[in-house]
């Protein structure tokens, strides 16, 4: 009999949120694979005798570094035959170890069963030893790493569903780039983090199976990314302005955000999407609000004259230097 190994959590959220992790595209790429690699699904039948083909892409620099001192691609594909599939109870599925340089591959099996109790959703997984220890611990740790990301995702989801919806929320038209301008943006920003990916289905503006939206937090505001085709382009008409303290927030912003894009006058900017910004620290507004009319034409002034905000120049204009 093959040795076994079980890891067991209990979730604080609904019993179909954890199914749908498990279970669709969007869920299962939202959270497989160890902190350091992501995976992208190519195929799912979620039915007995159906199959889930996914590829695992090493994403951080020490788990790329792993993968070539093993010998391994950095991108491996997988095959997982569905045994059993019973909705919110659960789900088995087979694959077959054939990635490891110098091993005959063999087949595992995995087993998810979920059970609804008063503190939460337990859940156990179980699956086969792998053919040495070494290999064995390695798997309990990647599995260990992976469903503390799915904690994390299933507790972002519940903060989401408890937060008021909000009344107006930035809504962004984008030619197939959606996806890439929202981890653009969150890459920037601190308080930010991407949310969700929508896809589309048979007959919408895209592809079957391309991106449709993607919702992404950037410093606690909320934005929604749509790909929507080449019919809108953005224009300095609309921009987003960011308020900094320091000539340090200005330049990393202004490079940041700037970068494959283009300078304009007074402190705007349009970054690669084309999308405007303006990169202004708090003293402006400050300075051109002055009494002294004399002393916030000079401001002004000096403040014509630039494209990136200098503070110390606009100080220096303001005391008729």
């Amino acid at each position: 009999m093959k040795k076994r190994v079980t890891l067991e959590r209990t979730f604080a959220a609904p019993i179909e949120d954890v199914w749908e992790l498990w279970t669709t595209k969007d869920g299962i790429e939202s959270w497989w694979g160890p902190e350091g690699f992501r995976v992208e699904v190519r195929k799912l039948d979620l039915r007995v005798g159906g199959e889930l083909l996914y590829a695992m892409i090493a994403a951080g620099s020490e788990q790329i570094a792993f993968m070539q001192k093993a010998g391994m691609p950095r991108i491996t594909e997988h095959r997982n035959g569905f045994t059993d599939v019973t909705p919110l109870r659960r789900l088995a599925y087979t694959s077959v170890t054939d990635f490891i340089p110098g091993v005959a591959p063999y087949e595992v099996e995995t087993v998810v069963e979920l059970e609804q109790t008063k503190p939460g959703v337990k859940m156990m997984i179980t699956f086969d030893a792998m053919h040495d220890a070494h290999w064995t611990e390695m798997a309990t740790l990647g599995w260990s790493s992976e469903l503390d990301k799915l904690g994390k995702v299933l507790a972002a989801n519940q903060e989401t569903r408890r937060k008021p919806m909000k009344k107006i929320t930035p809504f962004l038209w984008f030619d197939g780039q959606a996806e890439q301008a929202m981890k653009f943006y969150t890459s920037i920003f601190p308080n930010s983090k991407e949310l969700s990916v929508s896809r589309y289905g048979e007959g919408g503006l895209g592809p079957a199976g391309s991106v449709m939206t993607a919702s992404f937090v950037l410093n606690g505001e909320e934005f929604v990314a749509l790909n929507g085709g080449p019919q809108f382009k953005f224009t300095p008409a609309v921009s987003f302005l960011v308020n900094c303290e320091t000539q340090e927030e200005v330049d990393r912003y202004w490079d940041r955000l700037g970068a494959g894009g283009r300078e304009d006058p007074c402190g705007w900017l349009q970054d690669k999407f084309g999308l405007s910004w303006q990169i202004i620290p708090t003293l402006l507004p400050q300075l051109l609000q002055d009494k002294d009319k004399a002393r916030a034409g000079r401001v002004m002034t000096a403040m014509m004259k630039m494209t990136k905000i200098d503070m110390k120049a606009l100080k220096e204009a303001a005391e008729g230097k």
